[in-house]
């Protein structure tokens, strides 16, 4: 937890420094697939949505661990999904809409390894995690919480960067790695790997494929919930137990004097830094990056 709460900064001085200026802020939403209809890589959603839409009501969409990209469309035939944009940094995710006056949905708060406690109805027909379940604490955790929430039928669709905490050299958020091992999904780092299909092999199918999409290699699992997961009491108790230490533990670290400064500190000089990264070419921010891990290695 005090390793997730060291790279707050990071990502509070990033989603700044894209907001702040009108010019970065106009090119993340000529990008970003808010307005525009729901697509995915690899996974035929509006399809599938349509065939679990009742007359009743719409499917219920989760895009869990969002960020601030709004990377996922929120139409099916010019028609609003019924999406729901769910991230732990929600409340300083908001802040910066409220200091910009963006004109976008807030975010709720909600935390993959406890999804299921934020919905527990289990009548979600889809989850969408990009580049998110490997910045978790527990990623296998966050799958069987997002399954806990899903109906029957649902589906959960991972899509990731290959290999991204190897990559990053396990800075920040970046924990665990996700790869594709002879259409495998396997969530591993340094001291473990696990086959995500062989332990929730009862509950799910899954289909898993490496995938080139704007110029880089991801990996896209869709995971199709096919049973109810089993009701552990003693599993609950110890999330609970465990949430409210995880309280606890944060609000203590965050209340020192230290690491208030240092917090703020850190916020300003990723600030600096990013205003000055911006400035450079995608290949020559791509080329000093590299050496920089390589330095670090």
């Amino acid at each position: 937890m005090k390793n997730w709460i060291k790279g707050i900064p990071y990502e509070e001085a990033f989603w700044r420094s894209m907001y702040r200026n009108r010019k970065t802020r106009k090119g993340l939403f000529a990008w970003s697939k808010y307005g525009r209809e729901l697509e995915l890589p690899g996974f035929d959603a509006v399809r599938f949505l349509k065939e679990s839409e009742s007359d009743v009501t719409l499917p219920v969409v989760l895009d869990v661990g969002c960020g601030m990209s709004y990377c996922t469309g929120n139409k099916i035939d010019g028609k609003e999904l019924n999406i729901r944009y769910v991230d732990p940094l929600a409340p300083y995710y908001n802040k910066i809409l409220d200091d910009y006056k963006i004109d976008m949905p807030h975010i709720e708060f909600g935390m993959v390894e406890y999804l299921s406690s934020f919905f527990p109805k289990s009548d979600v027909s889809l989850i969408i995690v990009q580049n998110a379940l490997d910045h978790s604490a527990n990623p296998l955790k966050g799958i069987r919480e997002c399954l806990g929430s899903l109906k029957v039928g649902g589906v959960l669709y991972l899509k990731h960067y290959i290999n991204e905490a190897e990559y990053e050299n396990y800075r920040g958020f970046h924990k665990f790695n996700v790869d594709e091992q002879d259409g495998k999904l396997i969530i591993w780092n340094r001291t473990e790997t696990h086959d995500v299909g062989e332990i929730f092999k009862n509950y799910v199918t899954i289909r898993t494929k490496r995938l080139e999409y704007e110029n880089r290699i991801h990996i896209v699992s869709v995971l199709t919930k096919v049973s109810e997961l089993p009701i552990d009491v003693k599993s609950l108790k110890k999330d609970t137990v465990e949430l409210c230490n995880n309280i606890i533990g944060i609000s203590e670290e965050m209340n020192r004097t230290g690491s208030i400064l240092k917090y703020h500190l850190s916020v300003g000089f990723y600030r600096i830094g990013h205003f000055f990264m911006k400035m450079l070419s995608y290949g020559t921010k791509i080329r000093l990056k590299n050496w920089i891990n390589k330095l670090r290695k």
